[in-house]
């Protein structure tokens, strides 16, 4: 029997959102590392440059005196204006921390003009090392409480799935019965018609109808009679096949789609098997009661070019069927019982 139908909507997959929040997270960390790298980086330029121009200024001060500038004058010199490491250099034998300016020709005795060279100071990278211990127990910390809530995210998604999977399932089952309601019996049958009746889609309703239960409930009680319908449910549900969906359309009122078995002579002799199931007696606390059962049939495409018009045609039959003395059940066209035994005997054990 196939499942309920119940009304849906649009479906997220609980990790998927917990996925892209992860992701999202990630992403806003990368972007916050690169922009403070970034900045990082401007800062220490900026520094650099500053101490380029000042050793410029420097080295222009000490050249002008016409004194030897060597490297006691670059120590001192690098002492004087806070230029660390102060030295003078050949060219080619820079470290790759230091950087350089270049002494005018002519001011040194080398053929090829030294370079004056120091190491800088980058006060961003510095600052930014020393806390690296405290930066690294900052970013645990923080992954533990995202990883902390993304997991509370997670679990409260998948809650909230499965609770509107439930009220889905809720919305489209029978309550007394567990069968499909008419919620979910309509949507099944308007989803046949998808696109409209094509000829190789095929099915058959059987509209169904209890005949004197109403003295059940006069006689025993509500109760009673709700346990009835739930026995009639479960023995529906033992005769569908594979792929026949039972419903419960209110009242002692319901409906089978049938999906296999569609001849004339197989749809009698499911019909007949309903009557003889149903007709059984039912054991009522310490009595048994018997009701009977009518039927109409409408079949897909022969009676019906929308799911309207099928309900209708099988809704007339069981009516014409149920006002026939002696026909259990009737096929929508020609309006006659199908060439079975219609007049089964209703009280069979």
């Amino acid at each position: 029997m196939t499942a309920a139908h119940g009304a849906s909507g649009p479906s997220r997959s609980p990790g998927l959102l917990v996925l892209a929040g992860a992701i999202g997270l990630v992403l806003f960390g990368a972007t916050f590392l690169s922009a403070s790298y970034s900045a990082i980086q401007s800062i220490d330029n900026a520094s650099i440059a500053a101490e380029t121009a000042r050793a410029k200024t420097a080295l222009h001060a000490a050249l002008s005196g016409n004194a030897a500038f060597d490297a006691g004058a670059a120590r001192r010199l690098g002492h004087d204006y806070g230029l660390d490491d102060a030295r003078l250099v050949e060219a080619g034998t820079l470290t790759p921390d230091e950087v350089s300016v270049p002494i005018p020709a002519g001011d040194a005795a080398a053929k090829a003009p030294p370079l004056f060279a120091w190491t800088p100071r980058r006060y961003a990278s510095e600052t930014f090392a020393s806390v690296a211990p405290l930066r690294i127990g900052s970013a645990l910390g923080i992954l533990a409480v995202l990883a902390f809530i993304l997991h509370r995210l997670f679990r409260v998604a998948r809650d909230l799935e499965a609770r509107r999977a439930a009220a889905r399932a809720l919305a489209g089952r029978d309550t007394l019965t567990g069968l499909n309601n008419r919620l979910a019996f309509e949507e099944e049958l308007h989803a046949a018609f998808a696109g409209g009746a094509a000829p190789d889609r095929s099915l058959a309703l059987f509209y169904l109808d209890l005949d004197d239960f109403k003295p059940v409930n006069d006689t025993f009680g509500h109760a009673a009679g709700d346990q009835l319908l739930r026995v009639v449910g479960e023995r529906l549900t033992a005769l569908a096949g594979e792929g026949d969906s039972v419903a419960r359309l209110g009242g002692d009122e319901f409906a089978i789609i049938r999906r296999n078995g569609l001849s004339r002579g197989d749809l009698a002799d499911f019909a007949n098997r309903i009557h003889l199931s149903l007709c059984r007696r039912y054991p009522i606390g310490d009595a048994e009661v018997e009701v009977g059962v009518s039927m109409g049939i409408a079949i897909l495409p022969d009676h019906a070019a929308t799911a309207e018009q099928l309900v209708r045609e099988a809704d007339a039959a069981l009516y014409r069927a149920k006002a026939r003395a002696g026909a259990h059940f009737l096929c929508a066209a020609p309006r006659e019982a199908l060439p079975a035994a219609g007049a089964a005997s209703r009280h069979a054990a």
